[in-house]
């Protein structure tokens, strides 16, 4: 995967967590959804295309 493709799917997972963490920070309510998949699923990306980014850098 070349660089532009993996800093954009970095940025992309980097903005899902913020926002699955920014929505979380509300007091709970009984019926309020759970973001919990939201946070992990950026998380993972954002350690997953982050490796790979600095990889790329690095060479």
């Amino acid at each position: 995967m070349a660089l532009t493709p993996t800093a954009i799917c970095f940025g992309l997972s980097a903005l899902s967590l913020a926002f699955g963490l920014w929505h979380d920070r509300r007091p709970w309510q009984p019926g309020k959804r759970n973001l919990f998949w939201m946070m992990f699923a950026g998380m993972t990306g954002c350690l997953v295309f982050g490796i790979h980014l600095f990889n790329l850098l690095v060479r």
